[in-house]
């Protein structure tokens, strides 16, 4: 029984190890992790041998790396002058490294409980006041919602009306 001693790369390296028998356009898709040495043993010695017989694939891979030199190039070359002037520099500094903002950041877990109560109490503290706002309202006048969710119209009525109706007679 034969042992295969290739790495297992699929259907990009050859049988038997032969190499070139891939064609320019399988190499051409290789090129560039080629060029970037992401390619396994065995596919780059297939890529090496292709460009040994084709001069077309020499002629691409040139190109890649004639393009990823002046890639390189550029980002050496890249110098900005800062966008902003000493003065905001200085104060977004003194804002981050603020004590408190330090605090929040270190302790953020802690900080946001605390907000969560903090809203759920203003929310609170709304709603009282608007129930005594209620409350107010039915002192000064029956509110017609009220009327009908209490049950107690009658009372209601009496209660908004003290003085005494006279009894209708026919």
């Amino acid at each position: 029984m034969r042992q295969d001693t290739h790495s297992n790369t699929g259907a990009l390296s050859p049988p038997d190890g032969e190499v070139g028998l891939l064609k320019c356009g399988d190499i051409e898709a290789l090129l560039f992790a080629y060029m970037t040495y992401e390619l396994g043993d065995v596919q780059s010695r297939v890529v090496r041998e292709h460009f040994r017989s084709c001069d077309g694939c020499r002629r691409v891979a040139a190109e890649i790396q004639d393009t990823m030199d002046m890639l390189r190039e550029g980002d050496v070359g890249i110098s900005t002058e800062p966008c902003l002037s000493e003065d905001r520099r200085k104060r977004i500094l003194r804002a981050v490294l603020h004590p408190v903002m330090d605090w929040i950041d270190r302790h953020h877990r802690l900080f946001s409980v605390l907000t969560a109560l903090l809203t759920l109490v203003t929310v609170l503290l709304l709603l009282r006041h608007v129930a005594i706002f209620r409350t107010q309202q039915l002192e000064e006048g029956i509110p017609i919602w009220r009327m009908f969710k209490s049950g107690r119209l009658p009372e209601l009525v009496e209660k908004a009306n003290p003085r005494p109706v006279p009894p209708v007679t026919e």
